[in-house]
């Protein structure tokens, strides 16, 4: 996901120039690397503890994707990218679908655990 999303994100950027779209490819590849991890476990544990089915899949859902906006929005904007809400809001449409599928398939995981005990 790395390469795709700083592909995405150097196109975003291109029309200044190689640096400024590289630079914000390289912030983007970085970011997809070493935090997206943070965000998928953040999905786990929301959709393990609330207990509430409806609200678990809600907030695995909204959490995540509004903390990766945040954080990749910060490392664009402090990063000096061009477009730094460009480069970081397309990840919501993305991320909105894949966290609920996430959220989904922890929560029924858990719930065929706590079934069985």
């Amino acid at each position: 996901m790395g390469v795709i999303g700083g592909g995405i994100v150097y196109y975003i950027n291109q029309e200044h120039g190689f640096f400024p779209a590289a630079g914000a490819f390289g912030k983007q590849f970085l970011y997809n690397v070493f935090i997206a991890g943070f965000n998928i476990k953040t999905c786990e544990k929301l959709a393990k503890r609330i207990k509430s089915k409806s609200g678990s899949l809600i907030a695995s859902t909204l959490i995540p994707t509004a903390q990766a906006f945040a954080i990749t929005y910060s490392i664009h904007k402090i990063g000096g990218t061009p477009k730094a809400y460009d480069s970081s809001i397309w990840q919501v449409y993305l991320n909105l679908p894949i966290f609920l599928g996430l959220g989904l398939s922890y929560r029924r995981k858990y719930e065929k655990l706590s079934q069985n005990l």
